[in-house]
């Protein structure tokens, strides 16, 4: 059982040094947080506006919401909540009603948060879900579990598999790009152990 185990660890590990290889492939990445991380704070709608626009995916903005979506942020007060590193505020953004998909309105209000502070907020995505859910062999949960359970479980996957990953904005790299090495991998350790 341990040589299983420490397989586990060895590939998660070889996967990592490889994703540290291909840096280059987030040059956007790079940029996009420069340009947030320039104007530090989020209380002027002129300012959370370009950095609304610059972080949404522009078919989230075909209704015309992407001033109601920076008016909400405004409203909020977040400066300070994103610098604790509240996890609570993705599901306090995320509590809009707007005309995009569920998913769409947790990627991006985690997304946002986790520009502003990678060291604290995950990225919601579908491969994380995944990996998460070949972690926690949840058959086939569907919806957004909370914000903080989230957090909890890629923090739990990333400890198991024994890896250091810069921070959870790389981490969503990270699973989109191995999703598929990951699940086999979690998949053959949860053989092993039943």
């Amino acid at each position: 059982m341990k040589s299983i185990m420490k397989n586990k660890t060895q590939i998660a590990k070889g996967l990592v040094t490889r994703f540290e290889s291909i840096r280059g492939y987030f040059y956007c990445d790079t940029k996009l947080c420069y340009f947030i991380n320039k104007e530090a704070g989020n209380s002027t709608l002129h300012i959370v506006s370009e950095k609304v626009s610059a972080i949404g995916n522009p078919s989230m903005w075909q209704n015309g919401e992407q001033k109601k979506v920076a008016e909400h942020i405004v409203s909020l007060r977040i400066d300070e909540r994103l610098k604790e590193g509240d996890l609570e505020l993705v599901s306090d953004l995320a509590n809009l009603d707007v005309t995009f998909s569920d998913y769409e309105r947790w990627r991006f209000f985690s997304r946002y948060c986790s520009i502003h502070q990678p060291d604290r907020f995950p990225v919601y995505s579908i491969s994380t879900q995944r990996v998460l859910q070949s972690y926690h062999s949840v058959p086939n949960v569907t919806g957004m579990i909370s914000y903080k359970d989230y957090w909890k479980g890629i923090n739990m996957v990333i400890n198991d598999l024994d890896i250091n990953l810069p921070n959870y904005f790389c981490a969503d790299k990270f699973f989109w790009i191995y999703e598929g090495q990951l699940i086999s991998v979690l998949e053959e350790n949860k053989k092993v152990i039943l």
